[in-house]
């Protein structure tokens, strides 16, 4: 995912660049703004059985949808400074069998958000940055026999690096490309019987989104 996100900024940089450096046109990002993105995210939770040793790890995929809500401040030398807020809904789920082939392990995300600072540096109507940050996700975790379900759901405070470019097409009107990793670190979770898994909840997401600037 993140090769795709890479050869993407690549040709994107490519397509446009040539047009913006000749008319020249000057944007300044300073002010509000606020968007819409989509995104498919992957990732992988590594989960153990405490005091067995065994393991149920596996992967899930999914798609999500969202809103955001940001300042930036440019400086005279071109370098743009701010902070943002997001919340996405959808579902990104997947599972693996147990050490007992009876059960399945399972997680379920329903939604993600985030609170991150951002930095970057201003090429006439290109912005790429980097962002980091506080994130939240709200997953269950469970093991499931015969349609029944044994977990708990629980929200997960963790961080977030990214890294995007975003294009002006207009004044106000603005479009994003970005790759963000969401870690929310080891986390015990209650499954079956009151079983205790421990295992780490991470997320990897290609994002794309537009957005309107005040």
């Amino acid at each position: 995912m993140r090769r795709i996100f890479c050869t993407g900024v690549f040709l994107i940089f490519m397509c446009l660049s040539a047009s913006a450096s000749a008319a020249g046109t000057a944007f300044n990002w300073t002010g509000l703004y606020t968007g819409l993105q989509g995104f498919y995210g992957s990732g992988k939770i590594d989960w153990e059985y405490d005091n067995s040793g065994n393991s149920a790890n596996h992967n899930y995929y999914g798609a999500m949808g969202g809103l955001f809500l940001g300042y930036n401040y440019q400086l005279p030398v071109n370098a743009v400074f701010g902070f943002e807020i997001d919340l996405n809904a959808g579902k990104i789920s997947g599972s693996g069998l147990c050490p007992n082939p009876l059960f399945t392990a399972n997680t379920d995300i329903s939604w993600l958000g985030s609170a991150r600072a951002r930095a970057g540096y201003a090429f006439y109507r290109f912005l790429p940055y980097v962002a980091f940050g506080v994130a939240y996700v709200r997953a269950d975790i469970y093991t499931k026999r015969n349609g029944v379900e044994y977990g708990e759901e629980k929200t997960y405070v963790g961080w977030t690096p990214s890294i995007g470019l975003e294009y002006a097409f207009t004044n106000n009107l603005v479009a994003r490309m970005e790759y963000a990793y969401y870690d929310f670190n080891r986390q015990h979770f209650r499954v079956d019987n009151g079983l205790s898994v421990e295992g780490r909840l991470n997320l990897n997401a290609l994002k794309f989104g537009l957005i309107w600037k005040f």
